[in-house]
């Protein structure tokens, strides 16, 4: 799969699509990788209505943009459109195992199909490592089934088949048959929410993946108790705020205050910088954006 055609000196189309994205911090991200390379660009925020909306966008943008990021809640539709439209569209492997893609490439280059591409997990992984997060023997329970939990999924699929890999996955979803069925796919444990069936197990890595919370309310958790839960338990959300806490966390500082915990904007800076890659050629460093954003 090739990256973009441009010219270094031209201005380069490029934008976050979602709904919301008024709060993204995807333009100030790839700003910073563009000046590391000396490239112009022009990032936009543009929040779509519907998946309607979002899908002719998609279809009617390769003259106008070199490539989007999407986020919530579009993700599986870009992938179900990109399977629909196989003759103008490619798949990477990990989008087509997550079924659902964050990253659009147009490709200007004669004979070369435009794709779509998955960096939740492989992003999410890397952020794991920054903070030295171990995940190759832990047992880790995710929360939500949306499109985020897909792409790390797809990802621990990849980690798997390694031999030093150990860990057991367990997903946590308020429709269950959508969580049984995910399960049964990627061969990982499937848990009732914890008033119902639950399982009698301590997990060393908590992932929330919910949108629960981001409209303001407070966390509301019935997905695992303190029983669940041992003196070194971290806990992630995927999501982020830039100057507070997510519901999610505040959950967790006021139940588990002496616990580590991470919320998503290192995930965010880690796939950005991996869809950055996948347009340009290029691999921008991240380390100077985490004490940046938090300004």
């Amino acid at each position: 799969m090739g990256k973009i055609n441009e010219n270094r000196l031209s201005l380069v189309s490029l934008a976050v699509l979602g709904k919301p994205v008024s709060h993204s911090l995807s333009p100030v991200i790839h700003q910073h990788f563009a000046e590391q390379f000396g490239r112009a660009i022009d990032y936009q925020k543009i929040e779509i209505a519907s998946k309607e909306a979002f899908i002719e966008f998609i279809a009617k943008s390769a003259d106008r943009y070199c490539g989007f990021n999407v986020t919530v809640p579009y993700k599986q539709t870009l992938f179900d459109y990109a399977l629909e439209k196989c003759e103008q569209f490619s798949v990477t492997a990990i989008a087509e195992q997550a079924k659902a893609a964050n990253t659009v490439v147009y490709s200007a280059s004669e004979g070369k199909p435009h794709f779509v591409a998955n960096t939740d997990g492989e992003g999410f992984l890397k952020h794991l490592a920054k903070l030295a997060v171990p995940v190759h023997q832990q047992k880790i329970l995710i929360l939500g089934a949306g499109g985020a939990t897909m792409g790390l999924l797809a990802q621990f699929s990849v980690l798997a088949r390694s031999a030093d890999f150990q860990g057991e996955i367990y997903l946590c979803n308020r429709t269950a048959e959508k969580a049984k069925s995910i399960a049964e796919h990627y061969n990982i444990h499937y848990w009732g929410l914890a008033e119902d069936e639950g399982v009698d197990v301590q997990f060393d890595l908590v992932i929330n993946a919910t949108a629960q919370g981001l409209d303001g309310s407070a966390y509301q958790n019935n997905h695992f108790t303190k029983e669940h839960i041992h003196p070194k338990t971290y806990f992630y959300d995927l999501f982020y705020q830039k100057q507070e806490n997510t519901s999610f966390l505040n959950y967790v500082r006021k139940n588990y205050p002496q616990h580590p915990y991470s919320d998503g904007l290192g995930m965010l800076i880690e796939q950005a910088a991996l869809s950055y890659q996948l347009w340009f050629g290029d691999e921008p460093t991240t380390d100077l954006l985490y004490a940046q954003l938090r300004l």
